[in-house]
């Protein structure tokens, strides 16, 4: 069986261009950017850390989490203008 690619989406928009849409799970309003992966599932925190865990203690593989390129970028460029002198939050 083929193990789907998820794409784990908060609620909480930090750019203009973010597209809002719902959990794949349990429906909550999350959002994601516009140019994620075509073939992901999106799922909210709370339905990505369930679906994980219950693979784990089913002993099943774990689905493989997408994060492309650019929203790495991002991510590091957000984190060092919140974060400017390093170190943990």
């Amino acid at each position: 069986m083929t193990q789907a690619r998820i794409l784990v989406c908060g609620p909480d928009s930090y750019f203009v261009d973010d597209v809002a849409t719902t959990c794949a799970g349990c429906a909550a309003a999350i959002v994601h950017r516009p140019h994620k992966p075509p073939d992901v599932v999106l799922l909210c925190p709370a339905c990505a850390g369930a679906l994980l865990a219950a693979n784990v203690a089913a002993g099943e593989p774990v689905p493989t989490i997408a994060v492309t390129p650019e929203t790495a970028r991002e991510v590091e460029a957000f984190e060092a203008f919140t974060n400017p002198k390093g170190g943990s939050h």
